[in-house]
């Protein structure tokens, strides 16, 4: 499947309502709904891992765009009755949930009554592909399309016949606007407005303590120009105006009216993180083309993007679930280029790694395997963050401040370092950058405690920096440090003293992060022979296992495996897997690949890949969290998985017939059958690399990334 296909495919609304996933029959029918129902994504116009986006604001959680309340658990919680607006804004989160702090700065708020100017409209006749949105504000007498570059944002709006039609520009907005948490709204902290003549202005606001330029030009001729300060037209030419002066319930910014009625009035706006001279280059990357032309060249890059994988579906369903995830695996992290706040040495900066516990699992490793440039300036922006700052966030965003999630992991950057190096987007001569990055993961105060006492106190951090370790040691051996390698070999097997012998899973004593020490017992990781003989060897450990999945529950009648709909509830199983409802178990699945049960990693993937996703607004089962849930779908659907910070990829049970990935040293073909094998046992999976039957479950990184043939003749299908 190439060209036009691929983008026919994609839905930019995919994942952006309530849980509508079909109700689950069999083994899914045991798992776990704790967390939010909806997948809190946005359809706004974007770019593979573009600066820019815009999208419809309403206020409403956590995107600014639809009509949801806070939620954090269970089905969503509404505070309208349908979609509406107040206008547009730009940057955006992607799937997050509560993350206390959300962007939607620079509302547009196109109008032919500037009266009701800001006011909710409602929002209709919506309309997305990649790279574009259109919708139409009948209140305000406009229909609206628009596109974006990856720093700057192309607006279009046609008013009514025979109305002039104005657009504010309101600098003072920010964030979302819930009931119950004002503290979400997010007023810069200051402004600065110039006019620069004929329709063009500059400036910066600050937000998050850190400065946004802006370079702004109408392309019509406008009949008027001016300044606002809370609603209030004034006379002045510049604008400085403090946090303490805005009214965040009315507008300050500007007001631009069109000269010429009927015409579409266009505007154009770029940005910079480092002056406004920088956000005029980038707003040229537009002011120059057409509308016409702006969305021809988004839709060319996620083309490019996107055509990275070509699959051979078995149906339209499957096609527009794997694209759709596809695309909104695309959509971060931001890479800004050589624009970063805190540096000047032009070296890349790269952030909204949000999610970083979850996105480190699956999308990253999407980002360092197939877009090998945008990897490359990722790696480089986690080490100079880490020169920078003496540790790498787990949640990193346009934000002069970090560390308040630091209770949910440790070490992660080493994780996305590592991954980085196999993929060998860095090398050798990045090691000493790389082993002083290590040095400075290692002296945060979890892992202080980590090397102190063997273990931190919260269970899932020793288990974190156990891998981080072992991943630190492989790319010292593979460097010649063999001093370094023994030193992070001997604390990679940490992760032994948070176990319970007894019990063979994670010990009392400890806060597990949205779960409880099942959710993270089973994580793959390089110790898995130790692993299964601390749970008493394999035979226990697949007890174990199959408890936590639930088989045990369906084969004694405590869940019934085919629930209708009149008695389905998607309610909480305690202690056990969370589906993709939740990330911090994704894993978990394929821990029973070492106990020689393929079967069993095959038949969860499969019933996850069938009950917990589908086409449509309603098509994610939870939070899709910065990609990390939508990446697990394409990983699987495809049949190989990342195990991340490792050199290896897992083999799993693919959906499709033939998939095509596109690395950069070569193809990678992936076939499934059903037929009957020479060497096939009843129920046996038989896997074959470039026409040998494989006696591991498992690839290297440079098998994978060098292309080649591998072809799974599967076991029992759905």
């Amino acid at each position: 499947m190439k060209g036009q296909k691929i983008l026919d495919y994609v839905d930019p609304f995919f994942g952006n309502g309530e849980v509508g996933t079909p109700i689950p029959q069999g083994i899914a029918a045991a798992w776990n709904w704790r967390k939010a129902q909806n997948g809190n994504t946005h359809p706004g116009a974007a770019r593979p891992f573009g600066m820019a986006s815009i999208c419809a604001y309403s206020g409403a959680y956590p995107t600014g765009y639809g009509v949801y309340d806070r939620t954090t658990s269970g089905p969503p919680k509404k505070i309208f009755d349908r979609k509406m607006a107040s206008g547009f804004t730009h940057f955006h989160l992607n799937g997050c949930g509560d993350i206390q702090f959300f962007y939607n700065y620079f509302r547009f708020v196109p109008t032919t009554n500037a009266a009701t100017a800001g006011e909710l409209s409602d929002l209709v006749d919506e309309k997305a592909t990649p790279g574009y949105y259109a919708c139409r504000l009948p209140a305000n007498g406009v229909d609206c399309q628009f596109t974006v570059s990856k720093k700057a944002a192309y607006h279009r709006y046609q008013f009514d016949d025979g109305k002039a039609g104005s657009v504010f520009v309101d600098f003072a907005s920010g964030g979302i606007n819930i009931p119950d948490f004002p503290q979400y709204r997010v007023v810069p902290e200051g402004i600065e407005l110039l006019n620069c003549s004929n329709g063009e202005w500059e400036g910066k606001i600050r937000a998050g303590d850190i400065n946004i330029y802006f370079y702004l030009c109408s392309k019509n001729k406008l009949s008027a120009e001016e300044v606002v300060v809370n609603n209030t037209a004034s006379k002045a030419k510049n604008l400085t105006i403090a946090k303490s002066e805005c009214d965040v319930d009315k507008i300050t910014g500007i007001k631009l009216v069109q000269e010429n009625i009927g015409e579409p009035f266009e505007v154009v706006i770029g940005f910079s993180l480092k002056s406004s001279e920088q956000a005029k280059a980038n707003s040229k990357s537009l002011l120059n083309s057409s509308f016409a032309e702006a969305v021809e060249e988004s839709k060319q890059d996620w083309l490019n993007h996107l055509g990275r994988i070509e699959i051979e579906p078995n149906s339209e369903d499957d096609a527009k679930v794997f694209y759709s995830c596809l695309y909104h695996s695309l959509i971060k992290p931001m890479d800004c280029g050589d624009e970063s706040p805190w540096w000047d040495n032009g070296e890349p900066f790269v952030t909204d790694f949000i999610t970083l516990w979850d996105q480190y699992k699956t999308q990253l490793p999407l980002v360092t395997a197939l877009f090998p440039e945008t990897g490359r300036r990722m790696a480089e922006s986690i080490l100079k963050t880490i020169e920078t700052y003496g540790y790498f966030p787990v949640a990193y965003y346009l934000r002069n401040h970090f560390g308040s999630e630091s209770y949910q992991a440790s070490g992660l950057g080493i994780h996305v370092l590592a991954d980085c190096f196999f993929s060998k987007l860095l090398t050798m001569d990045d090691w000493p950058r790389i082993k002083k990055a290590i040095d400075a993961e290692f002296a945060t105060s979890h892992a202080i405690d980590f090397i102190k006492n063997g273990k931190t106190t919260i269970y899932t951090h020793t288990i974190d920096l156990s891998c981080a370790a072992e991943a630190a040691a492989s790319m010292a051996k593979q460097c010649g440090d063999e001093a370094f390698a023994e030193k992070m070999t001997a604390l990679s097997h940490n992760w032994r003293n948070v176990y319970d012998k007894e019990t063979g899973v994670l010990a009392d004593g400890s806060v597990y992060y949205e779960g409880t020490k099942w959710n993270y017992s089973f994580r793959p990781h390089p110790d898995m022979a130790e692993r299964i003989e601390l749970a008493g060897g394999k035979e226990q450990f697949v007890k174990l296992l199959d408890t936590f999945f639930g088989y045990d529950d369906i084969s004694s009648g405590v869940i019934d495996p085919k629930p209708s709909v009149e008695t389905f509830d998607r309610i909480i199983h305690n202690d056990r897997f969370e589906g993709l409802n939740n990330e911090p178990d994704m894993e978990a699945p394929y821990a029973y690949l070492w106990a020689d049960r393929p079967d069993r990693t095959s038949d969860i993937i499969q019933h996850t890949m069938k009950y917990q996703f589908a086409p449509g607004e309603n098509g994610l089962p939870g939070n899709n969290d910065t990609g990390a849930l939508s990446s697990w779908f394409v990983w699987n659907a495809i049949g190989i998985y990342p195990l991340a910070g490792t050199d290896r990829y897992l083999i799993a049970s693919p959906m499709f017939k033939k998939s095509v990935v596109h690395f950069k040293n070569g193809d990678l073909t992936i076939k499934t059958e059903k037929n009957s094998h020479k060497k096939r046992q009843k129920g046996e999976r038989v896997v074959e690399w470039n026409g040998e039957v494989l006696d591991r479950f498992w690839l290297s990184v440079e098998e994978i990334e060098n292309g080649g043939e591998l072809k799974i003749y599967k076991g029992k299908v759905l």
